[in-house]
């Protein structure tokens, strides 16, 4: 179920957004939209590594590692 946030930006955030926004060819609505998935979703990755870590558990391994690029 979707929810509503108020965010205040600063200025210069703005500015940001509206960047991000023109690259994207989105609303700003949008870009912030993509901007807080995308953060959730690293800060989240950032929280279970740290967890794992306080476990003195081994890092978790990326899905394409060991393959040449």
């Amino acid at each position: 179920m979707p929810q509503d946030f108020t965010v205040t930006l600063t200025d210069d955030e703005a500015a940001q957004l509206r960047e991000l926004a023109d690259h994207w060819r989105v609303t700003p609505q949008e870009a912030l939209r993509r901007a807080a998935v995308n953060g959730l979703d690293m800060e989240l990755q950032i929280k279970a590594h740290d967890e794992r870590e306080a476990a003195e558990l081994p890092p978790a391994t990326d899905l394409d590692d060991n393959i040449p690029l």
